[in-house]
């Protein structure tokens, strides 16, 4: 492999690659609720994080990245946390609580581990509430002079920790209701109203900041023995922020509360998508200086050594709902700001406030429709974007899957991210398939009968999992509009989906460089050969999901289910965010299948 980003050390982001260097790089991507070691108690803890580098470093990896690690409050998904800076407090390990004898807790955390035993593929989350019943057991037994790390910890992160403590108080005694809706004066914040809940809930407040503290501590020490061993950690800081959190409570100048953020129409929404949380208003961000969001920078700075800004094309412009109907009763969505020749200056601008507080590469999260300006701005900054391995294609002509030397040098490589399919999943469910809600959508714009011409072009109209799979004898497009008495016009998106899917796995085996039919199943050696081509492309980091490299070694067994995913996007259920390694890490540390993925990552440069 002879690739060069010797131009990265030259860019507007060059401080940062000094840092960390330009060489090239495998990882691992992760949820910490996936992992766990033998010593954790119902869900990954942050000290595990250790035994996971060791894992990395014996499959020739040196990156970890993680997805939020902040507090989720009882949502449990980390991109709609409570708070921008306060950490999850069920990933914090009893084992390892400053100022507090192990010892004396070894009963009840062992009573705990039983009660919540690992070996599942899906953490439950009542484990979190009854650590915080123990944690405050904890708490109320250890003397009251607080230690001085403690002190100068809560005069150092005073800008948010104080909002946070109370904020997580007035939850619990408006039964989890939105600050929205709490009495006018918690609402306002108003003096009075606030300095009477911290005197009549000063234990509690004081709880909640020695819960970050010790989640501090222990976040730092970790990374600091991770990084002994050579390995970088990535972190994702979330580009929105949730509108029930502790942040928009405390600093509602800086959020466009009128308004809802969300996504532009596109093929499969035709009504676009509305997310929920409020969009930043730059212009009062911009008067302050970005002072809290170089705040957020300075407090991940603590932890990693780059991070992933989810949402890059945020900075430029975000697509925002009113949230009041107009007179004629429509809602009309928009993107701010509406004047596209504003939306470079607006990004550079965060992005230089960004980079003055801080040396963590930032990498960009840069999916979906992308502005041409933020092309030239990642490429300006040497910001890394997402390549995706299933969606680079030649999507004009031949529809044949890019070689992986023609990836961008400045970008992350996957397989899969946190919000799609596994591989596996990919592979089995979904290729050669096209969404059933989508095309009855569709039949239905162009008033055919779903049940009765759908059967026409696909395998049953009762689509597997979502998706419908086109029949094998249907090998011409142009057979569409005859099979459906429609013009191609009238047609247009039904055909392009054919065009783009229906050889799919054909096209695939071929970009793998294999022979013959393709497996019905995605074997070992498909997987293989996915991870591989991704490892030899001309991306500088090649992250790939523990889900896609335990594959190897079928950890989550040979028949994966459909659901078996981090994230289903638009779904609310009890699966979401709950996906882990069914093994503990010490396991995962000698399975036979870590010594192909380091002879893969010596192979392609990364080891």
């Amino acid at each position: 492999m002879n690739f060069n980003y010797s131009s990265f050390l030259d860019s507007l982001s060059s401080e940062a690659w000094k840092k960390i260097g330009t060489k090239r790089r495998a990882g691992v991507l992760t949820p910490l609720f996936s992992i766990a070691s033998e010593q954790s108690v119902g869900v990954g803890e942050i000290p595990d994080l250790v035994l996971l580098a060791d894992w990395c470093r014996r499959c020739g990896m040196s990156l970890i990245q993680l997805l939020p690690l902040n507090d989720v409050g009882d949502r449990f998904c980390p991109y709609d946390a409570e708070s921008s800076f306060a950490l999850e407090p069920m990933h914090l390990s009893m084992n390892n609580l400053r100022g507090v004898a192990s010892k004396k807790q070894a009963s009840q955390i062992s009573a705990l581990r039983k009660k919540f035993p690992m070996g599942t593929t899906r953490f439950d989350t009542r484990v979190k509430e009854e650590k915080l019943k123990q944690l405050r057991k904890i708490f109320a037994d250890i003397p009251k002079k607080a230690p001085r790390s403690f002190e100068v910890f809560k005069v150092q992160h005073r800008s948010w920790l104080v909002s946070y403590a109370i904020f997580k108080v007035l939850k619990q005694r408006m039964k989890k209701a939105a600050w929205e809706v709490w009495p006018e004066p918690l609402r306002h914040r108003e003096e009075k109203a606030l300095l009477d809940v911290q005197k009549e809930n000063a234990d509690e407040i004081e709880f909640y900041q020695w819960v970050q503290w010790q989640l501090f501590c222990q976040f730092q020490d970790t990374a600091k023995k991770i990084r002994k061993k050579k390995v970088l950690l990535f972190g994702d800081l979330p580009f929105l922020v949730a509108r029930d959190s502790a942040d928009v409570w405390a600093n509602p100048e800086y959020f466009k509360l009128d308004r809802s953020a969300g996504a532009p129409p596109d093929l499969y929404f035709a009504e676009g998508q509305e997310w929920g949380m409020p969009p930043y208003d730059w212009a009062a961000m911009a008067a302050s200086g970005y002072t809290y969001l170089k705040e957020k920078i300075k407090f991940a700075a603590n932890f990693y050594d780059l991070f992933r800004m989810d949402h890059f094309v945020g900075l430029f412009r975000v697509w925002t709902f009113p949230r009041e109907a107009s007179a004629d009763g429509r809602r009309r969505a928009a993107f701010d700001p509406p004047d596209e020749a504003a939306w470079d200056a607006q990004a550079r601008r965060i992005l230089n406030a960004v980079l003055d507080k801080s040396l963590m590469l930032p990498c960009a999260e840069d999916l979906g429709m992308v502005p041409d300006q933020a092309k030239a701005t990642l490429k300006e900054y040497a910001i890394p974007g997402m390549e995706v391995q299933r969606w680079m294609r030649d999507w004009e002509t031949s529809t044949d899957f890019r070689s992986p030397e023609n990836y961008r040098a400045c970008s992350v490589v996957t397989i899969s991210t946190h919000d799609m399919s596994s591989f596996e999943n990919w592979w089995q469910f979904e290729m050669g398939t096209v969404g059933e809600s989508f095309v009855r959508r569709k039949f239905g714009e162009k008033g055919l009968d779903f049940e009765q011409e759908a059967v026409k072009l696909f395998e049953s109209t009762v689509g597997v999992h979502g998706r419908l799979r086109w029949k094998s004898s249907l090998r011409d497009v142009s057979l569409l509009p005859v099979l459906l008495g429609r013009s191609p016009e009238e047609l247009r998106e039904i055909m392009e989906l054919f065009r783009t899917t229906a050889d799919e796995k054909e096209q695939f085996w071929k970009f793998l460089g294999l022979k013959g039919q393709p497996d019905t199943e995605a074997t070992r050696t498909v997987i293989e050969k996915a991870l591989e081509k991704a490892s030899e492309s001309a991306s500088i980091f090649s992250v790939q999901s523990i889900q896609d490299l335990l594959a190897l070694d079928r950890v989550f067994g040979k028949n994966v289910e459909p659901d078996a995913r981090f994230n289903q996007p638009g779904i609310k259920d009890d699966k979401n965010w709950r996906l882990r390694v069914p093994i503990s890490l010490e396991k995962m540390c000698r399975l036979a299948g870590n010594g192909r993925i380091l002879r893969m990552h010596k192979r392609t440069d990364r080891g």
